[in-house]
């Protein structure tokens, strides 16, 4: 993490398993950082990609699906590490976009 900052390599799907490994290891506060700093950045694209027509939303299928994965793999992995907070607004956000997102 101190090698690669933020601004070089977005906070994604795939910084959840280091997330997990800081809550793990006791290094909670850093967990829950990383775990906001990856829904944000999941949110913010889900939401540009929610507000496109759906003529422009051609080709984005996987990156929805793993935004959308992103969300939905942190509640799971805040339930079973009890984070209530944190399952209760990703479980509002996986809610949210999945209705903007998939229903026509």
């Amino acid at each position: 993490m101190a090698l690669v900052s933020h601004s070089k390599m977005p906070y994604d799907y795939f910084m959840i398993t280091i997330a997990e490994v800081y809550l793990r290891a006791g290094e909670t506060e850093k967990g829950e950082a990383l775990l906001g700093d990856i829904i944000e950045y999941a949110k913010e694209y889900l939401l540009y990609i929610s507000s496109l027509d759906s003529k422009f939303k051609y080709g984005l299928d996987y990156p929805m699906g793993i935004n959308m994965q992103t969300i939905l793999d942190i509640y799971r992995l805040s339930v079973s590490l009890g984070m209530t907070p944190l399952a209760d607004i990703s479980e509002a956000l996986i809610n949210d976009y999945y209705y903007k997102l998939y229903s026509y």
